[in-house]
């Protein structure tokens, strides 16, 4: 538990790409579901249950609550335009797939960049702090131990712990919240 304290230190000295990573993780799989939507919206579209004017009207009245300012528009949008412009409502919904498609890329890439910094730069204070250990080992200990074995079994275990820390603020974060 010690160590993994001393680890969670390091990991503080960069509170904002911490959080970065975490609500851009969010954003991910936030839009991972949004995307899921515009697809539904694209087959609801091209392959209508039923092609009435009251279809359209229950599934206009069904658009969630939780979207707020944009529930007046999708109402709009699949009470009145549907219906009437199908291969421009198309249109419309396959530019907003891509744009929501481009947003989700960024989000991730911004989402990897803060993780694997985290995990990069944690793994250099932990070898810094490492290393200055090692040079104050008395004389001794370099006669007992093979230098070559200790660097090697630093340079393998920063590596892990930087890679640990890059999935646990990129992947661990992102994916449970994903459908």
């Amino acid at each position: 538990m010690k160590d993994l304290l001393r680890l969670y230190r390091y990991v503080l000295r960069y509170p904002a790409r911490v959080l970065a990573s975490i609500v851009f993780g969010v954003v991910v799989a936030g839009l991972g579901f949004v995307n899921l939507g515009a697809l539904l919206a694209i087959f609801e579209i091209l392959f209508p249950g039923k092609n009435s004017p009251e279809h359209w009207s229950r599934l206009a009245e069904s658009v969630p609550g939780w979207l707020g300012p944009l529930q007046p528009g999708l109402s709009w949008f699949f009470g009145e335009f549907v219906p009437g412009h199908r291969l421009g409502a198309l249109m419309i919904v396959c530019g907003a797939l891509v744009a929501l498609s481009v947003l989700l890329a960024a989000a991730r890439f911004i989402q990897e960049y803060c993780s694997r910094y985290v995990g990069v730069h944690a793994g250099r204070l932990l070898s810094l702090d490492l290393h200055g250990r090692m040079l104050a080992q008395s004389g001794g200990f370099f006669t007992e131990a093979r230098v070559s074995q200790s660097v090697s079994r630093f340079t393998n275990d920063i590596s892990a712990v930087a890679l640990g820390l890059s999935t646990l603020f990129g992947k661990v974060i992102r994916e449970p919240l994903r459908f």
